[in-house]
């Protein structure tokens, strides 16, 4: 496993060819200004919620790289204007966790 730590909330992890990546706040993030987007690989990406500070750059790099985007309603919801055919969404439910088994 290899984790890169963006700052913030931010972080990468890859784990067997897969890449993930958590909050990608990353372009107005003063401890990530050395960072490319463009070079950020993603399968999935992980949004605990949509505060600017954890979402800003979920949208570009989902659509580069084609990433499933998953999280809760509150983030989904708006992300639905900014997929294309290249980026699926999965929805989590809004349920308690004993009725997601």
């Amino acid at each position: 496993m290899k984790i890169v730590y963006y700052g913030h909330s931010s972080f990468a992890a890859e784990i067997n060819g897969k890449h993930l990546l958590f909050d990608p706040f990353v372009t107005q993030n003063p401890l990530a200004e050395a960072v490319d987007i463009k070079k950020i690989k993603a399968d999935y990406i992980f949004v605990s919620h949509a505060h600017y500070d954890h979402i800003t750059d979920a949208a570009a790099i989902a659509d580069r790289t084609g990433a499933t985007v998953i999280s809760n309603y509150e983030v989904i919801s708006p992300a639905v204007s900014w997929s294309s055919p290249r980026m699926p969404i999965f929805i989590t439910p809004a349920t308690p966790p004993s009725r997601w088994i």
